[in-house]
């Protein structure tokens, strides 16, 4: 594949490898990174999984960004402070794309 054994390829929240931080606090046995799981533990919560329209809206776009800032430079971020749910599902939505 023309990668060197010291070059990891991992996924960030584009999806794409090239760019993509380690994830190395998955659960042992598990390709999902953390974060992925994080975002649907948030969306799994009663309150929010019947919001109308969870995929098919967008969230704000500055929510959204602000998300993607955090995790691409902090590893992680606080789904629980988000009051904007289509928010958290256009990130998801971005990662799977």
């Amino acid at each position: 594949n023309g990668h060197s054994s010291s070059d990891e390829k991992n996924d960030n929240v584009d999806g794409n490898p090239e760019k993509s931080p380690h994830f190395p606090n998955s659960r042992p046995g598990s390709h999902v990174p953390p974060f992925i799981e994080s975002i649907c533990e948030f969306l799994r919560d009663p309150r929010r999984i019947d919001c109308e329209g969870i995929f098919r809206v967008s969230g704000n776009q500055k929510v959204v960004e602000k998300l993607r800032h955090d995790l691409d430079k902090l590893g992680s971020t606080k789904f629980g402070d988000v009051d904007d749910v289509p928010a958290v599902a256009s990130l998801l939505k971005a990662f799977l794309r």
